[in-house]
């Protein structure tokens, strides 16, 4: 066979996952009369064995969590908050638009508010250039727009590829920063001037589905002046792992080339690309074998050096 020298390797990796096996249930059956006692149905036991460098999430019923967001009063408020985000976001867009584009410019000189901070902070070009127009009626900016760029944006698997960088990004850096605050947790929440409303709205959920006031409530859930400073500190979250993810990837080396390349693709209706597709697979698996042998020469060249040590 084409692998069968490194046998020996695998054998001698599954006789350390044995081992360590054994190891864990012999420590499990010295506590078994612990573990009697425990209530295995509840999340409180399935979970907390993922999160042994998190003590601040033992004890938290994961599963209830995620059925608290699927209640419909949270999927309405969600639908409804992030619908007039999406408005109120992309309107502003475009007033923003027909008040401060003027045509494209060269020079920082002509730039207005906020763009002229921008210039002091980041630099601006030196060339000059013609100066833009006084004002761009906006029926010149939609002669502008392209459609098949708009879709040329989202089929091309270049500028996903780079989207897709970013949104991980993103997302990466927003989960880091909604963990860090749990570090800080003390056990006990802060008192605070709606608690029988929280409680009403998280505890009795299933009681107000029904109840035809829906609508009455995500209103008073979205537009109070607590929740609207809910929404801003949750925008300022998402901005923060924004500029963290930049900093980051600022300050970071580049990449080397890598990827898969054009003409080793997978076809079904080739016999010499799916030819190619197993010489990938072989290669691949090649590349993990030898991996799995360096790494047991180096753990029997560290059993060996500890031995010599001990005698």
């Amino acid at each position: 066979m084409k692998h069968s020298h490194r046998i020996p390797s695998l054998l001698l990796l599954v006789v350390i996952c044995v081992h360590d096996l054994r190891a864990t249930c012999s420590s499990v059956n010295t506590s078994v009369g612990s573990v009697e006692n425990i209530d295995v149905g509840t999340g409180r036991v399935l979970f907390p064995w993922y999160f042994p460098w998190l003590p601040q999430f033992r004890g938290i019923d994961l599963g209830e969590r995620f059925n608290s967001i699927r209640a419909p009063e949270d999927t309405g408020y969600f639908m409804t908050r992030d619908t007039i985000a999406f408005f109120i976001t992309n309107i502003g867009w475009m007033i923003l638009h027909a008040l401060l584009w003027r045509g494209k410019v060269t020079r920082s000189s002509e730039l207005g508010f906020p763009f002229n901070i921008v210039a002091l902070i980041f630099g601006s070009p030196s060339n000059e250039g013609k100066n833009p127009d006084d004002r761009l009626f906006l029926q010149s900016s939609v002669e502008e727009l392209d459609g098949n760029a708009l879709i040329n944006f989202f089929l091309n698997p270049m500028a996903a590829t780079r989207n897709l960088y970013l949104s991980g990004g993103f997302s990466f850096f927003a989960l880091v920063l909604w963990l860090l605050p749990t570090f800080l947790w003390t056990g006990t929440p802060l008192p605070t001037n709606s608690d029988k409303k929280r409680e009403s709205r998280f505890i009795n959920i299933v009681k107000h589905v029904r109840s035809g006031s829906n609508a009455v409530g995500i209103y008073n859930r979205l537009m109070c002046p607590q929740c609207i400073l809910v929404v801003m500190a949750i925008n300022l979250v998402a901005l923060m792992s924004r500029y963290i993810f930049w900093s980051v990837l600022s300050a970071s080396p580049d990449l080397p080339s890598f990827g898969v390349p054009k003409t080793n693709g997978r076809s079904l209706n080739s016999k010499r690309e799916s030819s190619s597709f197993r010489d990938i697979l072989n290669e691949a698996i090649d590349d993990f074998l030898l991996s799995v042998d360096l790494r047991m020469d180096t753990i029997v060249k560290d059993l060996e050096k500890r031995e010599v040590k001990h005698f």
